[in-house]
């Protein structure tokens, strides 16, 4: 049986933790406003899943992990309009990228950051932009995809250019 801890806030709690065990029982370790930081726990609670379905239920606060794959897949994609920004929760550098779309400079820019991105350590990714929690690391073959699809598409450019091809 596996063990998960999940801190979640609480009206009446300032904090506490929640253990589960399986999917059988709950562990409430529930610290009152007071003793938040300390270590003396004010109650411990034991309840079946059923019991605590009956329970009020606390909100969780889940910290969401940012995936190194898809931001490098917006940047690579979609960077134009900054959608990899809002992704990795920076908006007002994702509305600035919106803002001036038009003009390209924002493309030219989520193409470095693609390179950034796809090239960056899993490690360092995650200190930026998980809070050092690691996720799943990135494809092998999407960095030199990265360098690879944009320089083909450039050569067959200038392979029509070369044959005599009017664009």
């Amino acid at each position: 049986m596996g063990r998960d801890k999940v801190s979640v806030r609480h009206r009446s709690f300032q904090c506490f933790s929640l253990t589960v065990i399986g999917a059988e029982k709950y562990h409430w370790n529930l610290k009152d406003r007071r003793n938040c930081a300390g270590s003396m726990p004010g109650a411990f609670i034991e309840a079946s899943a059923e019991e605590s379905l009956r329970m009020e239920k606390p909100t969780v606060a889940v910290q969401v992990s940012r995936d190194q794959t898809r931001a490098v897949l917006l940047a690579a994609l979609l960077g134009n309009f900054g959608l990899h920004h809002f992704y990795l929760r920076q908006p007002f550098r994702g509305m600035l990228y919106l803002l001036f779309c038009w003009s390209g400079i924002p493309g030219v820019l989520a193409s470095l950051e693609a390179c950034r991105y796809g090239f960056m350590s899993t490690e360092a990714w995650a200190e930026l932009y998980n809070g050092g929690t690691l996720s799943k690391p990135m494809p092998r073959w999407l960095p030199p995809a990265l360098i690879g699809v944009p320089l083909a598409i450039l050569f067959a450019i200038l392979a029509a250019m070369y044959m005599g091809y009017d664009f």
